[in-house]
């Protein structure tokens, strides 16, 4: 046990050392992973995304929202963090927060890293929700563009859909609801601030 004051700081870390040339070993040594098809993890993404849903979203929704509730009415100027989380719901906030999470959980990132990415993401959440309430069939042919492309990289959707959004503030047509102003992005610190609460 750490409170025998057998433990020092010196040998955690020589037992950490140890065990992760132990863990590498036995990584050399594991028979490869049986190929899975692509429909059956479609199936496993599709029943973590569930199970995320049903068992992690919500209570983190109702907690943002007890968050922002909380907040409401009180006097003094709001944090920009908590001036872009009102700006969506507290559900979908959740659902980018874990899954951001949970894409973050093999990379060795930073803290500030996943943070702003989760921001990040959050931010596009706000902006392409504003494009889809202007342009909806628009954006409707777009997604249906993708999915028969089997797009899956975040990086492309979010881009296409970018130049989708300059096509639609640059264009004035009938069948767009109202007009559509150019996105700023958000800097990196409220991606952050974000992120982080």
């Amino acid at each position: 046990m750490l409170t025998t004051g057998y433990w020092n700081r010196e040998r955690l870390h020589v037992e950490q050392a140890e065990l992760e040339r132990d863990a590498r070993l036995r990584r050399r040594t594991l028979p490869a992973r049986p190929a899975t098809s692509y429909r059956e993890r479609g199936r496993q993404r599709h029943e973590l995304q569930h199970a995320a849903n049903a068992g992690v979203c919500a209570p983190h929704g109702t907690g943002i929202q007890a968050y922002l509730d909380h907040y409401d009415g009180k006097p003094g100027r709001s944090t920009k963090a908590l001036q872009h989380l009102r700006l969506t719901d507290p559900l979908q906030g959740a659902f980018i927060g874990i899954k951001s999470l949970f894409e973050a959980v093999h990379t060795g990132e930073s803290i500030q890293s996943v943070a702003i990415r989760m921001g990040r993401k959050y931010e596009d959440q706000i902006r392409f929700a504003k494009l889809e309430d202007t342009a909806p069939r628009y954006v409707q042919r777009i997604r249906e563009s993708l999915r028969k492309a089997h797009s899956k990289s975040y990086q492309h959707q979010r881009n296409v859909l970018a130049n989708t959004e300059g096509k639609v503030a640059d264009e004035v047509r009938p069948e767009y609801v109202n007009d559509l102003s150019r996105w700023v992005d958000w800097p990196k610190k409220d991606q952050l601030g974000l992120g982080l609460l």
